[in-house]
């Protein structure tokens, strides 16, 4: 005859032993979907919060995100607004694990979307070799811009770019409602 305390026992071993599996797995599950999140998608959960960027050549952009593109990041500081390409981002500094918000929440298009909104706005732009321009945006080429500096124009390759810094009340002149994903 079966003892039913030992059934009862051995009931209750194995509902502990399928519950420990479950969380495993759960815990497995959650671990991979993380590890599946990019950075510009934990930046983008980091839109208006403070953060601090440390980029190449020993800068640091401290502000709050205002916009997050496919491969760039906004920052405002008082006066200061910084766009800054995600290829100069060595880390970013952040007061808590940001939330991984939706792809949708990203802007579409690149950086060069969002600069293409700055023409005929006076910019300095830092480069990773540590020299800076200075002049007003006249274009935004395939891969560059085009800055008047005094006389002369200035053709800056994107990939050089570090930062790109302006002096204007609004982070970015107004956005045309199709560059963003709803």
């Amino acid at each position: 005859m079966v003892d039913p305390l030992q059934t009862w026992e051995l009931t209750e071993l194995l509902r502990r032993v399928e519950q420990e599996q479950d969380e495993e797995e759960l815990s497995a599950a959650v671990q991979l979907e993380q590890s599946a999140i990019p950075l510009l998608q934990r930046l983008r959960g980091e839109t208006g919060s403070e953060i601090v960027l440390r980029l190449g050549g020993g800068h640091q952009c401290a502000g709050t995100v205002k916009l997050v593109t496919e491969d760039a990041v906004a920052l405002r500081s008082h006066d200061q607004n910084w766009l800054i390409p995600m290829s100069a981002v060595i880390s970013a500094q952040v007061g808590r694990i940001p939330p991984a918000l939706p792809p949708r929440g990203i802007e579409r298009g690149s950086m060069r979307t969002v600069i293409r909104q700055l023409l005929d706005t006076s910019v300095r732009a830092d480069l990773v070799d540590g020299s800076v321009a200075v002049g007003t945006l006249q274009e935004v080429g395939a891969d560059h811009l085009v800055l008047a500096c005094g006389q002369t124009l200035e053709l800056v390759p994107l990939g050089a770019l570090l930062i790109l810094n302006w002096r204007e009340p609004q982070l970015i002149p107004r956005r045309p409602s199709s560059d963003q994903v709803s």
